[in-house]
């Protein structure tokens, strides 16, 4: 019986030495694991704030570049209208600089137009090619017919020509006339050779006058 005693005692204190190391490992795993995760959860927090942040920073640099490109063309525009224009040939300058030398290297501005209050339009649009550019034109010289050229200026081919085009029916236009604000449109569908879907930041145009044109 001694024996059997002497043994249950070693197997009890054996036991109980086992269970109290097993539950000091299995404590200092959980620690461990919950310090890990804890970091982990920070870590992930940390980078997706940061994620967060430029996706907001990149979409606010994207979006302001329409905004300051109007800005850009309105202040231009203002000191060469006048009652006695015949035509907007004085309108390309400030349009193509506004492409190639102020916003370079911002595909999403994809054109600068202008629509005027007796149904003329001019464009230039941006090209598929770096630095090309082509211009887009209805007026006196263009015989009312809206000429897309294959380059920047009328003397460029003519690759498309739309008949009974009138700016002021389009939406862009339409928003921009009834609220006399700047605003951003609905999305439309481009009337180009692609008839891809745009959207545009529109911002009505007031000569030195404050005429609206």
């Amino acid at each position: 019986m001694r024996v059997l005693n002497t043994v249950s005692l070693k197997l009890v204190v054996t036991s109980l030495f086992v269970f109290i190391l097993t539950i000091m490992f299995g404590s200092a795993i959980f620690l461990q694991l919950r310090n890990e995760n804890l970091i982990f959860n920070g870590l992930g927090e940390k980078i997706t704030s940061a994620q967060i942040e430029t996706v907001q920073n990149n979409l606010f640099n994207f979006l302001k570049v329409p905004v300051q490109s109007n800005a850009a063309v309105e202040m231009a525009m203002r000191e060469i209208l006048t009652d006695d224009l015949e035509d907007l040939q004085e309108f390309e300058s400030p349009l193509r600089r506004t492409l190639r030398r102020i916003f370079p290297y911002s595909p999403q501005l994809s054109l600068v137009a202008f629509g005027s209050t007796n149904g003329d339009y001019i464009g230039v649009s941006r090209g598929a090619q770096a630095d090309s550019f082509m211009l887009i034109l209805k007026d006196s010289r263009t015989d009312g017919v809206l000429n897309f050229y294959s380059g920047i200026s009328m003397e460029s081919p003519v690759r498309n020509a739309i008949h009974h085009y009138d700016p002021r029916m389009r939406s862009w236009y339409r928003d921009a006339d009834k609220n006399k604000l700047s605003s951003w449109s609905v999305a439309y569908q481009d009337i180009d050779d692609l008839k891809g879907i745009s959207i545009s930041y529109n911002s009505p145009i007031y000569d030195v006058n404050k005429r609206y044109v």
